[in-house]
């Protein structure tokens, strides 16, 4: 590659008013010659590290290959730049970094008393990412949310079942092959998302190899149908963020409930909201913290399945999220008669959640 022709001065010269000018429209430049480049996205420029007038700050963490985005972690162009907003105001900068080696590098300028990295990747499609990710917490004197350690936990069901039920938190019980004639049987993949599910019936096979437990019957009924029910929790560690329902009729291909099956009945999605989210929330927020005790800090998503028989909640899988762009997507039509939940459609968790880990990470 041909060498530039410029005086290093004369490049100083150029540099100096370009820099002002950069940060006179709100960008921030990093203090490091050694980070990778940035994307060109208003995002990362915005995020950038860079000088901060705030005592204390959160860094986000992500990946060259998907950027903040964290395949449907979250809505980074709305999120992010709501939760930095409303950390400012309790004295903390947002930053942001591409990738964790470039975090790695410019670890140096940062105070582990007045730093926390928050890591946004998916635990499920990104796990070879986890040996960069934990190159990075080996730093153990730094705090650390949505680490590689829990990633691998909670990114298979397997281990998820395993480290509830070691903690006493109720999740469908695992059934092996000798015991399919006890019980109808839920199968799934054991690592995946919106995998094929099926219920299998008293004296079938299992496939052993899938993540077989017991069929927990989520049926409810309301105006003369039935529609199956999932629960779903965001919580910053333990402490819960908000709760709400995901729906879909019952004779459908699965009985697995995801945000797009949900009707667009705000009646319909109020009654169960009322039955049992509002009925069930002190014992969903105290679900949280016991989920938030086992796995540490962490900014999650609990399915929880509420049982038609008993009403008993089982915690069935576990993930990280910061917000449910699919949910509020699926039920952007019907928002203005959903007032319970204007949280997600204008980006409110964003707000109760930098209150959440300020507090986590700096008693702020």
């Amino acid at each position: 590659m041909r060498k530039s022709s410029f005086p290093q001065s004369t490049v100083k010269q150029i540099k100096r008013p370009v820099v002002a000018i950069l940060r006179h429209y709100g960008y921030q430049l990093s203090r490091s010659s050694k980070l990778s480049p940035l994307p060109d996205d208003a995002l990362f420029r915005s995020l950038a590290p860079g000088s901060s007038n705030q005592k204390f700050t959160i860094a986000l963490v992500g990946t060259s290959k998907s950027g903040l985005c964290g395949f449907g972690k979250v809505s980074q162009t709305l999120y992010f730049p709501k939760l930095g907003y409303a950390l400012a105001k309790w004295g903390v900068s947002l930053v942001a970094y591409r990738h964790p080696d470039d975090a790695l590098r410019d670890i140096d300028n940062h105070d582990p008393a007045r730093t926390a990295f928050v890591l946004v990747y998916n635990e499920v499609f990104q796990r070879d990412e986890f040996q960069r990710f934990a190159d990075l917490t080996s730093h153990a004197e730094f705090q650390f949310y949505n680490t590689p350690s829990v990633g691998a936990i909670i990114g298979d069901k397997r281990a998820t079942n395993a480290a509830f039920l070691n903690a006493g938190i109720s999740v469908p019980p695992v059934v092996s092959a000798a015991e399919v004639t006890m019980s109808k049987v839920f199968s799934n993949a054991p690592i995946g998302t919106h995998a094929a599910t099926a219920i299998i019936e008293v004296g079938r096979p299992l496939d052993v190899d899938r993540y077989n437990t017991c069929f927990i019957d989520t049926a409810h009924d309301y105006k003369g149908k039935s529609y199956y029910v999932s629960l779903r929790a965001l919580a910053v560690t333990g402490t819960m963020i908000c709760a709400y329902v995901r729906l879909r009729p019952t004779g459908e291909a699965e009985a697995s409930v995801h945000a797009s099956d949900t009707p667009k009945d705000p009646h319909l999605i109020a009654h169960f909201h009322e039955l049992l989210v509002e009925t069930n929330r002190p014992q969903l927020i105290k679900l949280c913290k016991q989920i938030g005790d086992v796995l540490g800090p962490g900014f999650y998503a609990h399915d929880i399945l509420p049982s038609r028989e008993t009403g008993k909640l089982y915690v069935c899988e576990t993930g990280f999220k910061f917000d449910d762009g699919s949910y509020r997507e699926a039920l952007w039509p019907i928002s203005s008669d959903l007032p319970f939940l204007t949280d997600h459609f204008t980006i409110g968790i964003a707000d109760l959640a930098a209150e959440v880990v300020a507090e986590q990470c700096f008693g702020r």
